[in-house]
């Protein structure tokens, strides 16, 4: 990706069960189309500005949803004296685009007028310009993030019924990006039917790998890399359809692995014994397990979607290379 610089960022990803709660995510992204003026330093200009920009609003992550510049010249003029300067008249411009759809969800365009000794003087004082606070980009991150709300709030029926298509068609990473970013603020019981569709993509995409990562530590076991085995094997859940044979891999090498039911209990299978919880220690213990397996599952199904949301930043950069 030669002279592409991208910046993938989030606003502020709170999480509760296994997708989203209440914000909106964007990405910025910077490429060639747009930017044919500038060069790599004048560019990463740009990028810091636009991180400050978005970090001032409490972005940090990733999304399908976009944040783009444009750097337009509209008119360039020399005037001569005892010491030449080029002026030149900019649009610069934002625009935020889901780049599944191809849908502009906002824009907002500066005039800028910058002058130098030379067109790269000037430039570079021109990027310098670039406004990234106040209430004109204060009013279009709002208005942006609040179009943005009302397209989970108006499509939420329509994403479940699109991400039951992928899961039949056992595209269950694609199924799980488009679902992990709805925001809990959808309503209850949308959200409800969203998360249950993220659970069932989710439980689809560990059985799609679950051979693979048998393969994985058994090849682990086999070069004596038994703490690797034991990682692999600890990512298979008891819904996956080769949980048996992971518990079974895991107490040859004396391991253990998590248990994690359908119900969301949690327990530790270790050779010679296991858990009971019977007495009030072992119902804390269990309770911590149930939370420490709510929060891996969690951070697995965003690794999968940032995962997508990110091959699909690539390809967005390709085609506007």
């Amino acid at each position: 990706m030669k002279n592409i610089l991208t910046i993938l960022l989030v606003l502020g990803i709170s999480v509760k069960g296994l997708s989203q709660e209440n914000t909106i995510n964007l990405s910025v992204i910077l490429t060639n189309s747009g930017m044919e003026e500038l060069n790599t330093a004048q560019k990463q200009k740009i990028e810091r500005k636009l991180y400050t920009m978005v970090t001032n609003h409490g972005i940090a992550g990733d999304s399908y949803f976009v944040l783009f510049p444009k750097y337009e010249i509209y008119n360039e003029t020399l005037v001569e004296g005892l010491q030449n300067l080029t002026v030149l008249d900019i649009e610069f411009s934002l625009f935020v685009k889901e780049i599944q759809t191809g849908r502009i969800y906002g824009s907002l365009t500066q005039t800028i007028q910058a002058q130098g000794p030379s067109k790269r003087k000037a430039i570079d004082k021109s990027i310098s310009k670039i406004n990234t606070s106040g209430d004109e980009v204060e009013a279009f991150l709002s208005k942006t993030k609040k179009d943005i709300m009302n397209y989970y709030e108006s499509n939420c029926v329509q994403i479940d019924s699109e991400a039951n298509e992928l899961i039949k068609q056992e595209r269950y990473k694609e199924a799980i990006a488009l679902l992990y970013a709805v925001p809990k603020s959808t309503g209850n019981s949308c959200y409800t039917k969203i998360q249950d569709k993220l659970n069932e993509a989710y439980l689809g995409y560990m059985n799609a790998t679950c051979e693979d990562n048998i393969i994985k530590a058994k090849n682990a076991i086999k070069n004596n890399k038994n703490k690797d085995a034991l990682e692999v094997l600890e990512d298979i859940e008891q819904e996956s359809t080769c949980y048996e044979e992971a518990k079974q891999l895991s107490l040859e090498i004396g391991g253990g692995i998590s248990k994690t039911t359908s119900s969301g209990k949690n327990e530790q299978i270790a050779a010679g014994g296991g858990v009971t919880a019977t007495s009030s220690t072992a119902k804390v213990k269990t309770a911590k397990a149930e939370t420490i397996a709510e929060k891996r599952r969690a951070k697995r199904v965003k690794a999968v979607a940032v995962s997508q949301y990110r091959s699909r930043h690539e390809k967005f950069m390709m085609d506007n290379n």
